[in-house]
């Protein structure tokens, strides 16, 4: 079974045997994939025998609630990310092993794409200190070919172990407050909520890859999910512009993405105060996450633009220029 978002935060209720049933087996799921909080849970019960051997405990009465609040006051981005990794992590569950060799969307297989991201994750966590595993490298094809010479033989074991490992670290510092990062393959250094969101992003993107390629249907991320989601790939809309080349062209554009979890927003293309927008460019939020990740076209998008035509079209057409594999 896949392990849900606050599955982590069980572990001390596990510990004193204080969960029902069905989270006693979601517990037990992750401390089979996740060395570090099998041994977390060893911690707490020596502490637990030792705090019995003097004196008799039961758990607190509102241990649950406690650990629920906690839950409750994650930041929203680090909901989203614990999210996304969850998913993944039950579609990896379901992966059997004759379909690792189905070629995906991107020219990669299956098992290759599980590899590619855990060489991403590993990537964005070794700028924050996360131990280099593989290589060094930041360029996003040749860190995959990387990996791919050490992993591609065990996407599933030795693969998705480091991917793993590479969540962990990424969730302690998010969790620890760290508020910045770097992204390696362009040295920006960005907030926490956008190194969350974006890897988020990549892991729903490309766990639609692999349903795609497996002949299961694509799935859209819950209104939370998008809400955090929509609103960095709309935010980061001036640096598509200029990293597709183009000069940043004095103007604002509003964004109306509709559906669970959209919004409005206007966006000055280059960072300086406009009387108005010049154009509205209107479409459906899941449609806009997937033209960001390159996965459907300017037309497939239906996008309505209101104003300068020829402006809508150029957003769109930069709205991908991030987009990797």
């Amino acid at each position: 079974m896949g392990v849900t978002p606050d599955d982590r935060e069980l572990l001390g209720a596990y510990a004193l045997d204080a969960l029902d049933d069905q989270e006693v087996a979601a517990v037990e799921a992750l401390l089979e994939r996740d060395p570090d909080s099998a041994r977390e849970v060893e911690r707490l019960r020596e502490a637990a025998a030792w705090i019995a051997a003097t004196e008799a405990l039961a758990p607190p009465r509102d241990l649950r609630s406690q650990l629920f609040a906690r839950a409750k006051a994650l930041s929203p981005e680090l909901r989203v990310y614990r999210q996304a990794v969850a998913r993944h992590e039950a579609l990896l569950d379901s992966i059997p092993e004759s379909a690792l060799d189905a070629s995906t969307t991107n020219g990669l297989s299956v098992g290759d794409l599980v590899v590619h991201l855990a060489a991403m994750e590993s990537a964005v966590a070794e700028t924050i200190g996360f131990p280099q595993a593989v290589t060094a490298e930041t360029d996003v094809e040749a860190r995959t070919d990387d990996y791919l010479r050490e992993f591609s033989a065990d996407p599933l074991g030795a693969g998705r172990t480091t991917w793993c490992a590479a969540t962990v670290a990424l969730d302690e510092w998010s969790s620890s407050g760290s508020e910045r990062a770097s992204l390696p393959w362009s040295g920006l250094a960005v907030g926490r909520r956008t190194i969350l969101a974006t890897r988020a992003f990549e892991l729903w993107t490309h766990d639609d890859d692999i349903r795609v390629a497996l002949g299961r249907d694509r799935e859209a991320p819950t209104e939370p999910e998008l809400a955090v989601m929509s609103d960095v790939a709309v935010g980061i809309l001036p640096f598509c512009v200029t990293s597709n080349g183009e000069t940043a062209p004095a103007a604002s554009v509003r964004m109306v993405l509709t559906g669970a979890g959209g919004g409005s927003w206007d966006v000055s293309l280059d960072g300086r105060e406009h009387a108005g927008v010049d154009v509205t460019v209107t479409m459906n939020v899941v449609d806009y996450c997937r033209r960001v990740a390159d996965r459907i076209t300017i037309d497939e998008c239906a996008a309505r633009i209101d104003g300068d035509t020829d402006l809508g079209h150029r957003i769109l057409a930069c709205a991908a220029a991030l987009a990797t594999l």
